[in-house]
């Protein structure tokens, strides 16, 4: 009976390294595949930067198209408004004429 506990004790014992080692295995698997989604997540991150970047360059070319329009659009009306007179002073002009006439 004690020589059947001592061997249930050994083998207990065995077990109980087995037990440590495989956590320290597990351990292991466990920080090397947080290191690898940490490195996965990192390269997403410098992705989405790169992807910000070519944004916000689209974005200022846009502010910029923009600030040409309105320049452009201010131009076009005041054109507009020069014409207008033209076309008014000449209406003016012809019924001047036709009442003289």
């Amino acid at each position: 009976m004690q020589a059947h506990n001592q061997a249930l004790e050994k083998e207990n014992q065995g077990l109980k390294a087995r037990v440590t080692e495989l956590g320290r295995s597990l351990h292991h698997h466990q920080s090397h595949n947080f290191v690898v989604e940490l490195k996965a997540s990192l390269n997403k991150i410098e992705e989405m930067k790169h992807n910000i970047g070519g944004l916000e360059a689209a974005l200022q070319n846009c502010e910029l198209w923009i600030e040409q329009l309105e320049a452009r659009e201010g131009h076009w009306k005041e054109e507009l408004h020069h014409f207008q007179d033209q076309v008014r002073d000449r209406d003016y002009l012809m019924r001047e004429a036709i009442v003289q006439i």
